[in-house]
């Protein structure tokens, strides 16, 4: 059963909603039973309109029910569940219940729970429907300025300009992160010494191919981060703001980044590193294969010289003992001859050569 809208009668445990020591904020039904006392309208958008609490107080407004505005769509964050909308009196931050934001520049009819920041009057837990506006909102023209400008005052002291909640503006900054995950596509830009969070989940291709180290000028929505009226908080805060671009067409590359970026010369330099340490591995292992194949060579050589010492020495001695014998067997054959020319000199001349 569709119960937005309709009255109903909750019976449960009632619990006190406490936020440290100082703080209370209303109650709680844990596991209530609902009765039905009146059943929802069946146009969901038949609701009073929102400009009629623009004079109640924050908790009035809180609990004044289901209200309605007619607004041109100015950006729209958060993967859809967010959107901004400038009416007649002011601009409206939506808080939608479903992702389905309608286009930047359509005129829609919104209708939710209204919730006070201190600044302004927002709807949360709403619904859209397309509207026709009698009198159509003309294009603001684009504010350029810095991040110190809105998040500081004239003295330097942090102080955050409200009016520019909803204008147009446009920053240049280098790109530090880019990010995707469950709350959208964002990434931050360093302008001066701030990091601001730039929302393109209404045009997802606007950065493709950029990385970090980009300079670019992104003209957007300035949507400021109120911190919701409550009775514990003495005065409204605002915690920041986020730009939101609409389009494409609102980013402008202003410069890339050197391709000898710090990290790609760490990369470089290690890979420099490691190309070192191989070539200084790989010459200790030649040098110890080196040696050890001289090691080798010498013993070899050695070996060899040994052989061919070797081979002189008994070449050598055969030598001299071939001579010896040659020798030996000359004289025998002298002395044979002599002895037998002596013959005739008689036995004892003879037997002299014999011996």
């Amino acid at each position: 059963i569709n119960l937005v809208g309709a009255t109903i009668r909750a019976t449960g445990i009632c619990l006190p909603r406490l936020f440290g020591n100082r703080r209370f904020l209303g109650r709680t039904l844990q596991n209530p039973t609902l009765f039905i006392l009146s059943p929802a309208s069946t146009d969901p958008y038949d609701v009073p309109d929102l400009a009629q609490l623009y004079f109640s107080t924050p908790s009035e407004i809180v609990s004044a029910g289901r209200h309605g505005t007619i607004g041109t769509v100015l950006c729209s964050w958060d993967r859809g569940t967010s959107l901004l909308l400038r009416t007649k009196k002011e601009v409206v931050r939506v808080n939608l219940l479903q992702r389905n934001a309608p286009k930047v520049g359509a005129c829609i009819k919104a209708v939710g729970t209204p919730i006070s920041n201190g600044y302004h009057i927002d709807l949360s837990r709403a619904v859209w429907s397309e509207a026709k506006s009698a009198t159509p909102f003309a294009n603001e023209p684009t504010t350029r300025t810095s991040a110190m400008e809105i998040l500081s005052g004239k003295d330097g002291k942090g102080k955050i300009n409200p009016h520019y909640h909803g204008r147009v503006i446009q920053l240049k900054g280098t790109i530090k992160s880019i990010s995707d995950d469950s709350t959208g596509k964002k990434l931050f830009v360093e302008d001066g010494s701030y990091l601001i969070p730039v929302d393109f989940s209404s045009c997802p291709n606007a950065f493709n191919g950029m990385t970090k180290d980009y300079v670019i000028a992104i003209t957007g929505i300035c949507v400021l981060d109120f911190e919701n009226w409550n009775p514990g908080t003495a005065f409204p805060l605002i915690k920041g703001f986020t730009l939101v671009p609409r389009s494409d067409a609102d980013i402008v590359i202003l410069s890339r980044p050197p391709w000898l970026t710090r990290e790609r010369l760490m990369a470089v330099i290690g890979g420099l590193a490691l190309l070192l340490i191989g070539v200084l591995a790989w010459n200790r292992s030649l040098r110890i294969l080196a040696n050890r194949r001289g090691r080798e060579l010498f013993r070899s050589q050695v070996g060899k010289i040994a052989s061919e010492l070797r081979v002189k020495e008994r070449t050598r001695l055969a030598v001299e003992l071939h001579d010896s014998l040659a020798q030996n067997l000359t004289g025998v054959s002298m002395e044979i001859e002599a002895a037998e020319r002596s013959r005739k000199d008689g036995l004892e001349v003879v037997s002299q050569h014999l011996v």
